[in-house]
């Protein structure tokens, strides 16, 4: 198992020389960096291979993640733009680990969020993000907004893409939400 702590995931120049990847065995791939911040053209959570092995297009580039915690908003994500990097969500990661998929912890007032990626071993387009919970009694929602690609795995992404927005409410002791890649509709399942 590859673990890193809170030391090295709140530290933005550590945390984004260590990535990830995950692949699904038919070429495509999902990949960013320990703190969810993606830096190559190529890394996304749904890198689909078009003509197996190659023809590889980012379909989802990433979730924009949002934790309202009794009406108060904590964001989970983290974006590059020159001179910034803005939302800072990796200040509240408190460890990232490979176990043998990406899970990420997340600790926001007193409430644990655990998110695995795992891309579906023989599925061409699949990409499932896992998420638990552990709160007491406080009203937790996490809103995901999708950015979506599509574009080759080597272009830049385009600023006209269109996002969709997902609401998720949690509920006590722990839920897991499901969410597909572009298309499909979030889910609850336990």
């Amino acid at each position: 198992m590859i673990q890193f702590n809170q030391e090295t995931c709140s530290d933005l120049d550590a945390a984004l020389r260590r990535e990830w990847l995950e692949t699904n065995g038919l070429g495509g791939f999902a990949s960013s960096t320990i703190i969810g911040l993606n830096t190559r053209r190529y890394h996304g959570l749904l890198v689909a291979a078009t003509k197996p092995p190659v023809g590889r297009f980012v379909l989802l580039s990433k979730l924009e993640e949002d934790l309202i915690i009794d009406g108060q908003m904590f964001h989970l994500s983290a974006n590059r733009y020159p001179h910034t990097v803005y939302p800072q969500g990796f200040q509240y990661l408190k460890e990232f680990r490979l176990d043998p998929f990406p899970v990420f912890t997340y600790d926001v007032e007193r409430i644990e969020i655990e998110k695995t990626v795992f891309m579906v071993q023989g599925r061409g387009c699949r990409s499932v993000h896992r998420r638990s919970w552990r709160s007491e009694d406080r009203d937790c929602r996490l809103s995901l907004v999708r950015r979506l690609g599509p574009r080759h795995h080597d272009r830049a992404a385009r600023p006209d893409v269109a996002d969709e927005k997902i609401r998720y409410r949690a509920k006590y002791p722990a839920d897991v939400c499901q969410v597909c890649g572009p298309g499909n509709a979030a889910q609850s399942i336990s």
